[in-house]
């Protein structure tokens, strides 16, 4: 298994941009899968990187598929930059 350590992200746009995601990881992307974050995060920076260290759920198997669902968005989105470290 992996243990998730940190994720970093920020996003480019305008007009008061943010984004509310979910990282999720398990054997099938057709399903819900386990969700790292319960809540979600909101990102709404810029300018800088926007780090999450607490999880619910932090250790994918190996294998395991990971994926972003956004679940809201607003403002003007042109890029949304997530990074995962192990």
């Amino acid at each position: 298994a992996l243990t998730l350590s940190r994720i970093d992200a920020f996003l480019k746009g305008s007009a008061s941009p943010s984004v509310t995601w979910k990282i999720h990881y398990g054997p099938d992307p057709s399903v819900a899968g386990t969700v790292v974050v319960t809540a979600g995060t909101v990102t709404t920076v810029t300018t800088s990187i926007q780090t999450v260290t607490t999880f619910d759920n932090s250790t994918p198997a190996s294998g395991d598929t990971i994926w972003v669902e956004v679940t809201a968005q607003s403002g003007t989105v042109t890029e949304l930059h997530i990074s995962l470290f192990f």
